[in-house]
């Protein structure tokens, strides 16, 4: 048996006089069991080396929270036994058995927690943590099995009696530390898997190991295992599943875990191709690409993209980089901040007149100082700054939040596109899996920019299958084509992971079997590799000695990473106390973090001696120093690392820290505190002071509101609503919260839920009206917005009782505030009648609303009651008017800024060019409309806009252009679920195959138009659907179907005052179709009866296609009736017509003598 040496602990090997490693005498002894020393046992047999580890790492540390593997093991049938032997050789047996488990523990470098009389409990994780410490225990079970074999031969010629012990493992997570007092402290761990653990031990057969569910998961690759039926166990509550250990399996499976790390680039040849041959498109045709490179966490993908920006050379390129992080997604437009620092060269210690002023000289310098000045008020708004020019400020604050965002995406588009006019532009994003939805829409937005200009994007993320990142791709496929890249980054080959191997160590002397298991086990994962390598080299395992790697100590057998977090925490639990305090405190903060805010919250380590240890920690590879921070900023290398150290903190001190770090930044950032809001809402939110959590959730959700990032205002303004209960706060809170929450619901199309939300709210201020100001003007807004989510659900009663509250209401209340809401009151109730053809009542009430805020700087009401006004006098026909109504809306909305209502300004204008038989321009407004919304971003108006030029297309006989256009809106309105765009797009397309002669195609399109009408109660477009159903009868020879179809329209429309008091468009084209019906019937005095009042229709509303359209069917009226003369001259009078318009089809058709 092994010797130890009383001097230094050493074990040295039977037969040693001398102690191998201090040289001391050894006096060896006799075996008996009566002669060694209890005092030889506990302790001693973890080494001086070991042993100090342990006192660094943990035994004189504070609690920790750790995920731990436990390990309990007791002799069987003691009692038996103690009856059987002498006390004096039960007591030395004892001992010598648990020396035998103590030295399984140390051998795996576990710790013994506590002996048990006849038993040991021991901890792998806890104080100093492994890669693999649950393998471990299970190793070290294995071995005190083989132990107690050997003892008990070795026993056999002293006694018969035969020891046997029971085993049980368990992993999860404690609490470790320091119980006691200072003058008699004991480490160990407190827990509910303590006590699973000891009864999974209890219920073990004599001579087996039973290991926990967690156990087999975590080893099931490395170990074989027979499952056992549930147990049920003392003290607990619920059956276990557990599993006995059979042994080790012949050919262990490869375990794999996740991170990458920086390695030489091996085995990406094809890929870094790709992005070159990207890169020099953008240099030699001069427009821009998207480039999105993907992989599972840890393979290598910011390697590859930093190789090939470094082969880039920064001649030709400028290069900006932007990174998102897990814990400031919540923040909008973190990684455009991000990246816009970097360009303006932006550092957290500069003040606010600093700031401004490279923004100034930048922005100036790059695109003139009078296109500077109108993008400054933006990018003051993007940095938090204080609004340098009044007016600009004026201007902004009126804008709405998609106005405000719109300005921003604008401004920075314009800056992006100077830039790229003087060199081409670069902008590589990293970890976009955690972009906030501001900047991901964004960068959507930047995606047509690309077309034209030198701008090559370069996305790094993990895979995504959800959310706002999931539209970049679908979207850059559409509008990029060629110049959108997706590159997958795969897992090294074997070969490959040989060669990094290789190339990290060259010229060493590693055992075979050791590269084999490191190769094997790190599955291709680079960082693997690594990290693994680099924890050989800290322990001094390998060493390197003139430029050469060499094994300078026993690595026959080793453990390697089985989970990223072990890992980070083996090398985490090396340091010294300090610098083990100084990165807790950090992952506090977060994944990145400044040197005077961290040393503002330590404040027992001088920022001096943080300027000396962080580069030390940065060069053992935790951390890294932020780019152009010249030292002053850093970032941990990879967020498991910050994770894992950020849970080893008990929940108390967590909480206490959240607070002392919100504390510090209000005091460091007390002049921009607006950039900062997110971050004292996370703070504050996992800190014990929950009153101020509320304060700032509500301030974010308010913020994110305004800036139009809803999905991020929702997530504020809940978590601030789960507050309520737990923390004291007023009424204008909790009033601030529903409304909030209302407000997102609203947006999103939750009508029901935005209802319920402003119904709380008005209840706050029923119960507490003294604790808020202006309650009366607050009653008027939240019932007019009350009356909007009915309105949007076709509910006009409903809509139309919540206005005329918040009317009675508003008529009451003496403040020039109410003025804006009475006006926008007036201008939905318009709506309201709008939306149900009732024209007079609308223009009325929208006059009455243009009355109150005419000649007022409320600039966004006016624009859209004017933009209305255009919309009821359309609907009469009245196209001169509708014309002036939108153009003046038109005016208003570019003098304010509001690009997304120019746009629909636009759409507008098209639509009553159209009707006037200006075809050409209004192509020209749909086209300009659609440029507008495709820098917007706006999906839906884009798609809207392909249906009018579809249409338009196919009136003007470009067939194929229409039949493009219309299935763009068609497919793009299903791929995002919009129904409406989806019918519309049905249904012109139904018009499309009547004009191809396609009819069983028309009536397809037509069906499936009407049944998505009927669903989504679209009931004023239901005339157009008839009219469609019956022109595909007709065209089939059906006059029976064709006529049941044809009046079912007429019914309909004259149903509404529109029909019975005015002429339409729709009427003189349903009349048109029932005279055609009548003429095939040859019934030609009704015939003559509805084509003439077709063209009666027509010719009042002066639109010009329809009277073409039902005079070249009267011309085939008249040749029946043998007037050909009259039918010539009507030929004549319709071909001038569609020549005039260049109705080329119609010509076709009416020179066939098809009509």
């Amino acid at each position: 048996m092994a010797i130890l040496c009383s001097n230094c602990g050493f074990n040295n090997p039977e037969g040693m006089n001398f102690c191998g490693k201090c040289g001391a005498s050894l006096q060896q002894k006799s075996a008996s069991l009566r002669e060694r020393s209890p005092l030889e046992f506990p302790g001693v047999l973890v080494g001086p080396d070991l042993l100090k580890r342990f006192r660094k790492a943990g035994l004189e540390a504070k609690g920790e929270r750790r995920k731990v593997t436990i390990l309990f093991a007791d002799l069987t049938d003691y009692t038996s036994l103690s009856r059987k032997l002498d006390a004096e050789d039960l007591y030395a047996l004892i001992q010598q058995y648990i020396r035998l488990l103590m030295e399984s523990v140390y051998r795996y470098e576990g710790m013994v927690d506590k002996i048990l009389g006849d038993g040991i409990m021991a901890l792998f994780g806890a104080p100093i943590a492994h890669e693999n410490d649950t393998e471990r225990a299970i190793r070290s079970a294995l071995d005190m099995q083989s132990a107690l074999k050997r003892l008990n031969w070795e026993l056999k010629s002293q006694q018969s009696t035969k020891l046997q012990m029971h085993i049980g493992v368990n992993s999860g997570m404690v609490i470790a530390g320091g119980i006691g007092m200072d003058t008699q402290l004991d480490y160990t761990v407190i827990g509910d898997i303590v006590n699973l653990t000891q009864r999974l031990g209890d219920a073990a057969t004599p001579g087996t190991i039973l290991v926990s569910e967690n156990v087999y998961r975590q080893s099931q690759k490395l170990f074989n295992y027979e499952k056992q039926a549930p147990l049920s166990l003392k003290g607990i509550s619920e059956p276990i599943t557990a599993y006995t250990l059979k042994g080790p399996k012949s050919r262990p499976e490869t375990l794999r875990g996740i991170k990458g790390m920086r390695s030489p680039l091996i085995g990406r040849q094809s890929e870094l191709e790709r992005l070159q041959r990207s890169a020099e498109a953008v240099v030699q045709k001069q427009h821009g690409g998207l480039v999105l490179v993907e992989g599972e966490a840890g393979v290598g993908k910011s390697r590859l993209v930093s190789e090939f920006r470094n082969r880039l050379g920064k001649v030709t390129w400028r290069i900006l980089e932007g990174r998102s992080l897990t814990y400031r997604r919540s923040i909008p437009y973190w990684i455009i901040l991000e990246l816009l620092k970097g360009y303006y060269e932006i550092s957290s210690t500069q003040s606010n007149a600093e700031i401004r002023a490279r923004l100034v000289k930048q922005t100036s310098h790059v695109l003139g100082e009078e296109h500077a000045n109108e993008i400054l008020p933006y990018l003051e708004h993007l940095f938090s700054l204080p609004p340098s020019n009044e007016i600009e400020a004026t201007r902004i604050s009126y804008l709405k939040g998609d106005q405000l965002r719109q300005q921003i995406f604008l401004s920075i588009k314009d800056l992006l596109i100077a830039e790229s006019k003087r060199q081409p532009l670069l902008l590589i994003f990293e970890d976009l899996h955690w972009a906030d939805d501001a900047s991901l829409q964004l960068i959507k937005f930047l995606l047509t920019t690309l077309k034209e200009f030198p701008i090559l994007i370069c996305g790094i993320s993990r895979a995504f299958d959800e959310g706002e990142l999931t539209e970049i791709p679908v979207q850059a496929s559409r509008q990029l084509k060629a110049q959108f890249a997706q590159i997958k980054v795969n897992p090294l080959t074997e070969a490959q992971s040989k060669k990094l191997l290789s190339r990290l160590i060259t010229s060493s002397n590693l055992p075979t079997m050791i590269e084999r298991q490191i190769i094997q086990r790190s599955s291709g994962i680079p960082f693997f590799l690594e990290e693994f390598l680099r924890m050989l080299i800290d322990d001094h395992l390998i060493v390197q000695e003139n430029g050469a790697w060499k094994v300078v100590g026993e690595v026959d057998t080793i453990g390697l990473p089985i989970t990223l977090e072990s890992l980070a925490l083996t090398r985490f639990d090396r340091l010294m106390p300090e610098e083990h305090r100084i990165l807790q405190v950090a992952s506090v903060i977060g994944r990145e973090f400044e040197i005077h805010l961290l040393a503002k919250v330590l404040e027992t380590i001088s920022e001096k001696k943080l300027e000396l240890t962080l580069p030390l920690l940065a060069q053992r590879g935790f951390i890294e120093a932020k780019p152009k921070s010249e030292g002053r900023g850093y970032i941990f290398r990879h967020t498991i690392a910050s994770d894992a150290i950020y849970k080893t903190l008990l929940h108390k001190e967590r909480k206490k820290l959240h607070a002392e770090i919100s504390k510090a930044i209000k005091e460091l950032y007390a002049d921009r505190i607006d950039e900062y809001i997110e971050l004292l809402a996370h703070h504050y939110s996992w800190s014990t002071e929950l009153d101020q959590a509320l304060h700032y959730l509500i301030l974010a959700g308010q913020k994110a509101t305004r800036e139009n990032v809803n999905s991020q205002a929702q997530k504020h303004y809940e978590q601030a609503a789960e507050l309520l209960p737990r923390v004291e706060h007023s009424a204008l809170q909790e009033f601030q919260i529903q409304t909030g929450l209302a407000s997102v619901s609203l947006f999103g199309g939750k009508y029901e839920k935005s209802r319920e939300h402003y119904h709380k709210a008005l209840n706050i201020l029923k119960h507490a009206p003294e604790t808020i100001d202006d309650v009366e003007v607050k009653k008027v807004e939240i019932y007019r917005k009350i009356g909007t989510t009915f309105e949007r659900q076709g509910d006009f009663q409903q809509a139309l009782s919540s206005l005329e509250k918040a009317r009675d209401i508003s008529s009451c209340v003496k403040s020039e505030e109410i003025l804006s809401e009475q006006a926008q009151i007036q201008n939905d109730i318009g709506w309201l009648h709008f939306r149900q053809g009732e024209l007079e009542q609308a223009e009325n009430c929208l006059r009455k609303a243009l009355d109150l805020v005419e000649g007022t700087y409320h600039y966004s009401v006016v624009a859209s009651i004017l933009n209305r006004l255009g919309g009821v006098y359309y609907q009469k026909d009245d196209l001169d008017q509708a014309s002036n109504y939108v153009r003046k809306s038109l005016v208003l909305r570019e003098e304010i800024g509001d690009t997304a209502e120019v746009a629909r300004s636009y759409n507008n204008l098209g639509l009553l060019n159209w009707k006037q038989g200006n075809w050409d321009r209004a192509l020209e407004n749909f086209e300009r409309s659609v440029e507008f919304n495709e820098s917007l971003g706006d999906v839906e108006a884009i798609l809207l806009l392909y249906t009018n030029i579809g249409l338009l297309e196919t009136d003007r006989g470009n067939l194929q252009k229409a039949f493009t256009s219309l299935n763009k809106s068609l497919d793009g309105a299903k791929r995002i679920g919009h129904r409406f765009i989806e019918f519309i797009a049905s249904l012109h397309l139904s018009r499309y195959y009547l004009t191809e002669n396609q009819w069983e195609e028309a009536l397809a399109h037509s069906v499936k138009s009407a049944e998505i009408c009927e669903e989504i109660g679209a009931q004023e477009h239901l005339p157009d659907v008839y009219w469609c159903q019956g022109a595909a009868w007709l065209k089939q020879g059906n006059l029976e179907k064709a006529e049941h179809h044809g009046k079912k329209a007429l019914i309909r429309l004259e149903e509404t005052d529109l029909a019975q008091e005015s002429p339409s468009t729709e009427k003189a084209r349903v009349l048109r179709l029932l005279g055609t019906i009548a003429l095939r019937k040859r019934n030609l005095k009704q015939a003559k009866e509805y084509l003439e009042k077709s063209a009666q229709q027509s010719s009042l509303l002066n639109n010009q296609l329809e009277l073409g359209r039902t005079t070249a069917v009267l011309a085939e009226l008249s040749k029946t009736e043998g007037d050909t003369i009259k039918a010539r001259l009507q030929e004549n009078e319709a071909r001038l017509i569609f020549q005039r318009l260049g109705a080329q089809l119609d010509l076709e058709k009416l020179d066939k003598g098809k009509s």
